[in-house]
């Protein structure tokens, strides 16, 4: 094992350049069946989490020994290697990220990491977010918009879309009127009747696209 992740007393050797920015002791780790003795962390079930400006480090003591390559194991991740920022919950959060490159093909795991107070969670989430960000930026010039923003301006623009259907203003009248969750209608494409309910743009037995209440 490379000791390369961490110092005499347990804690991170960085890289010139590198500070950490957040800490939080006694995190559990764990992987994806593609992590498993590929990223060494079949070993390491607690520890402590680093989040620096360069990449995530955790650093585990597996065994009681005076040999600090035997005591310590550990794993980083560089923000580079991220492709994904999982869930994030109450207490966890995951990554997903490239930990094998090859010329042709690359191959990813899961790692997530638990037990975390929620303050912490958001904390750390927070940061990787905004350094994916960055590379981002750096790549291509623009930055992502929040996957938050991003569902909320889908929201809204189905919210319009559903006022403005002429074909669902006039299924709703419909329905105000008969009190019904559904109608049979024929479809105009193939003359077969559908249990028509609102919003639906495709007959169910021809699969064609179809305007159920014409201009």
């Amino acid at each position: 094992m490379s000791d390369r992740f961490w110092d005499k007393d347990g804690r991170p050797f960085v890289l010139e350049g590198e500070t950490i920015q957040h800490s939080v002791p006694e995190v559990r780790i764990s992987g994806s069946a593609a992590s498993k003795g590929l990223m060494e962390i079949g070993d390491l079930k607690m520890g402590d989490l680093y989040v620096t400006n360069t990449r995530l480090i955790f650093i585990g003591e597996v065994r009681k020994s005076k040999d600090l390559r035997q005591k310590f194991d550990g794993l980083s991740i560089f923000y580079d290697d991220i492709t994904e920022l999982g869930k994030v919950q109450k207490d966890k959060f995951s990554v997903l990220c490239v930990f094998k490159k090859g010329r042709w093909r690359s191959q990813k795991a899961r790692v997530y990491f638990k037990k975390l107070p929620q303050d912490q969670v958001e904390k750390v989430t927070d940061y990787i977010k905004s350094a994916l960000q960055d590379i981002e930026y750096a790549e291509t010039g623009e930055r992502p918009e929040p996957r938050e923003k991003i569902e909320k301006k889908k929201k809204e623009k189905k919210q319009v879309e559903e006022k403005t259907d002429p074909d669902l203003i006039k299924a709703q009248a419909l329905f105000s009127e008969i009190k019904e969750d559904s109608v049979e209608l024929m479809c105009p494409a193939c003359g077969g009747y559908v249990s028509y309910r609102p919003g639906m743009k495709t007959c169910p037995l021809c699969g064609k696209a179809v305007k159920f209440f014409p201009d």
